[in-house]
């Protein structure tokens, strides 16, 4: 019995045909194998940077100075120094190292000042008929009113001057000393502490200025020079 010869290919493809096509699936196979895994590797790499970059965003952005970027630590100036370079600084220590409270005062006694300071200009004055400089202030006021300490602060000296007359002194802190002069009676002594208002004595007489109305003559010192009494004081 005669078979018809068969073949699932053509006869004229042939064995070499029939090969070549074999190749070139197995190399179509394999280029497509090697994407997929070269597509994987970089997806991969282009996740684990964008991970890395929104990590560290916050800090990236001020290192380019972008200003459009939004400060993350609204309470933190950006100023490139580490935490761990900034001094440490102490509150109560800074606060101690300031300067101290201003100074509130009052006048000495309730009265019209009839003569004011003045260290470059000469005054006349009545008891000696003539030109001559007046250092303090003269506040007129009736015998006996009772004199008060301007501010707190702590007697350093009470005498018995032959031209001012009594006279407390009283330093006041922050380099503001102040004499009370032409006292008539003195309640308070050397080395004593007194507050503001506090009573020093009473009015009395200035024999530098015995011919002028009855006042208190009133000096104030800042850092040892004689200055206005108005203006050290914040009056003026």
């Amino acid at each position: 019995m005669k078979y018809r010869e068969t073949s699932k290919f053509p006869k004229s493809i042939g064995l070499t045909g029939l090969y070549a096509i074999i190749a070139c699936c197995l190399i179509i196979i394999g280029a497509i194998a090697w994407f997929a895994v070269a597509k994987t590797k970089t997806d991969t790499k282009i996740s684990e940077n964008k991970s890395g970059t929104n990590k560290n965003s916050s800090y990236s952005s001020y290192n380019k100075n972008d200003d459009t970027t939004p400060n993350p630590f609204p309470d933190t100036e950006i100023t490139g120094q580490e935490t761990q370079d900034v001094p440490y600084e102490d509150e109560t220590e800074s606060e101690a190292e300031g300067t101290a409270p201003k100074q509130t005062f009052i006048m000495p006694v309730k009265g019209v000042v009839v003569k004011d300071h003045n260290d470059s200009a000469l005054q006349y004055s009545a008891t000696y008929s003539d030109m001559r400089l007046h250092l303090g202030i003269d506040i007129e006021c009736e015998k006996n009113t009772q004199i008060s300490a301007v501010a707190s602060g702590t007697v350093t000296d009470v005498t018995d001057n032959a031209l001012l007359g009594k006279t407390i002194t009283i330093d006041h802190g922050n380099g503001i000393t102040a004499k009370y002069c032409g006292m008539g009676n003195v309640e308070v002594k050397s080395g004593q502490t007194v507050n503001t208002g506090d009573a020093l004595g009473t009015i009395g007489t200035v024999p530098s200025e015995c011919a002028d109305n009855t006042h208190l003559h009133f000096e104030v010192l800042k850092d040892g020079i004689t200055v206005s009494p108005l203006q050290a004081l914040g009056f003026q």
